[in-house]
């Protein structure tokens, strides 16, 4: 879409910056687990009752029965997802967890003689046993085994850790510890605070079923994932990578081993253009244990439905548990003036460029800090000419196309932000105001802090530009969080006739070394006065807040 080369500035005649005039305008962003039973061929299975996987009678022999079956060819715009897997995938949140799937789902027959389902991720394979009955119907591969095999390393003949050491797991089964790699924070945490949950199982087995045994101890590898020296550990059904670099809540991630498994097959089946490698969106509800869900949203939902109707105007908000994608939408579709809340997508594509090195952060930063700061709208005009390449109207078509091809396909920008400029939509769109819905903003929430649009270093640059607004910006969403709370948001103020107040973020915390996220976005206008929305969004976050912060500190110590 835009040039790869060298950006349309001479950075000679730029000093590093670029000059801009003072002008206001005021916006933010953002699943998790259950469900999956597997097993594996070490000594996890005395501790509960984990199934075990087919291919635990002959890993060697089910590898070649699926290198050997014609896996069907992949849908266009996206993937199906097999309808017992959607409820795994919806629970285990999805790409964090699982990755996004790389092969519509087909069957093989499994070294027992039984035939199976299999649905390859990115990061790990779903298997699907007809002739169990469910839950046991369905489990996780052991890829960390199989790809550790693929390498030719045989880690059971590799020499043990001498014992426990203090503040670790220890796993006497394969003889290793799981450690922290700060405090609070690391695979131990990780390892502790992912799994299952299920009332037949404790903590310790919630973590077996998805993770299963280390199989060695953390180590210095080249990975696949990004090519990059990192500290990673091997499991049966994972390998766990520490990203120093990227923000605390994201530092622990899984490696791609669903993908490097086929590689590793010779499979070349799964590599279609990116943008096809995408869940369709589910069509099976989740049919699971309420409790195991994470909290019930319709008391919340309730409350917020009674407070937008109480409020003169026009008022949405959308709030969004990204631990198990449960979502709230109150007017959530409907498109409303977006202020400069708009400015998330020319975020979203300078940290493209800068990832691309067509130039530094340091070139844009004055700008950047405007924008994303004070919410200046001269620099946002400046940035959406600096991303189409010297061409506003190409710019803000780039800021488009990064919001449909999330999803966010009911918004749209038109001009820039402060500046009513014709750049063709009033002919192609019908449409001549910018656009937001509190859905399409959650959405691209979500996909910026599960860190789906960028690399881990552009992806936290991303998060940082939405921490530097003044106080009286963060105190919209902001002033009823507790402090060590995290708020990554972007707010948007029209004065009058519009009246209009919008904010949208991703909220952060932890209760017992676990951390905990949720999404919301409020949008505003037509009331009294733009400060009556501004009020209405402290309101909301104060209930949301509350909420959450209820809900998962009980379950976590009732779990406990």
């Amino acid at each position: 879409m835009h040039n790869q080369g060298k950006p349309w500035f001479d950075r000679s005649q730029t000093g590093g910056a670029f000059g801009y005039q003072r002008s206001w305008c005021l916006l933010v962003f953002p699943l998790l687990i259950l469900l999956v039973l597997a097993g594996g061929r070490v000594a996890d299975s005395t501790a509960t009752p984990i199934i075990r996987s087919d291919q635990d009678e002959n890993p060697d022999t089910l590898s070649l029965l699926l290198l050997q079956t014609d896996e069907p060819e992949e849908a266009a715009e996206c993937i199906e997802l097999e309808p017992a897997i959607q409820p795994v995938w919806a629970q285990l949140g999805g790409v964090p967890l699982l990755g996004q799937p790389l092969l519509p789902f087909y069957d093989v027959q499994a070294a027992n003689g039984h035939g199976m389902t299999v649905q390859w991720f990115e990061r790990s394979r779903v298997e699907i046993y007809p002739e169990r009955e469910p839950p046991h119907h369905i489990g996780l591969a052991r890829l960390g085994d199989e790809r550790l095999r693929q390498l030719g390393v045989d880690w059971f003949a590799k020499p043990r850790e001498e014992g426990p050491l203090t503040g670790c797991l220890w796993f006497p089964d394969t003889g290793y510890n799981v450690c922290d790699q700060a405090d609070g924070q690391g695979f131990r945490t990780f390892w502790l605070t992912h799994g299952l949950r299920h009332p037949q199982l404790d903590s310790h087995a919630q973590s077996l079923a998805l993770f299963g045994l280390p199989l060695t101890p953390a180590r210095l590898e080249v990975t696949r994932t990004d090519g990059t020296p990192r500290l990673v550990q091997w499991f049966e059904r994972a390998r766990f990578e520490w990203h120093v670099d990227q923000p605390e809540h994201q530092r622990v991630m899984l490696g791609l081993l669903g993908k490097e498994v086929l590689e590793g097959n010779g499979s070349t089946r799964w590599m279609s253009p990116a943008s096809s490698r995408v869940a369709c969106p589910l069509t099976v509800p989740i049919a699971t244990d309420p409790a195991s869900l994470g909290p019930d949203l319709a008391p919340l939902e309730a409350e917020l439905q009674a407070m937008v109707d109480s409020w003169p105007g026009m008022h949405a908000v959308s709030v969004l548990d990204l631990q198990t994608n449960r979502t709230i939408s109150i007017n959530g579709s409907r498109p409303q003036l977006s202020a400069c809340t708009i400015k998330i997508p020319v975020m979203i594509a300078v940290a493209q460029d800068i990832e691309a090195g067509r130039y530094t952060a340091q070139d844009v930063q004055a700008l950047v800090e405007s924008m994303m700061g004070p919410s200046n709208t001269p620099p946002a005009r400046e940035l959406l000419r600096i991303v189409g390449d010297g061409d506003i109207g190409r710019g803000i078509q780039r800021a488009n196309q990064i919001m449909w091809d999330m999803g966010a396909t009911t918004s749209i920008l038109t001009h820039p932000p402060g500046f009513l400029e014709e750049y063709g939509y009033a002919a192609s769109h019908g449409v001549v105001d910018n656009l937001l819905t509190t859905d399409d903003l959650n959405l691209m929430l979500a996909r910026i802090y599960r860190g789906e649009l960028l690399g881990p270093t552009s992806n936290n640059y991303l998060l940082w530009s939405m921490t530097i607004a003044p106080d009286w910006m963060d105190q919209s969403l902001g002033l009823p969080l507790p402090e060590g709370v995290k708020l990554y948001h972007k707010v948007g103020q029209l004065y009058d006739p519009h009246h209009t107040w919008n904010d949208a973020g991703i909220v952060v915390f932890q209760h017992n070394d676990q951390t905990y996220a949720y999404a919301i976005a409020y949008l505003g206008s037509y009331g009294a006065g733009w400060q009556d929305s501004y009020a209405h969004a402290q309101a909301l976050s104060s209930v949301v807040w509350q909420f959450f912060w209820r809900a998962y500190t009980l379950e976590a110590e009732t779990v406990d």
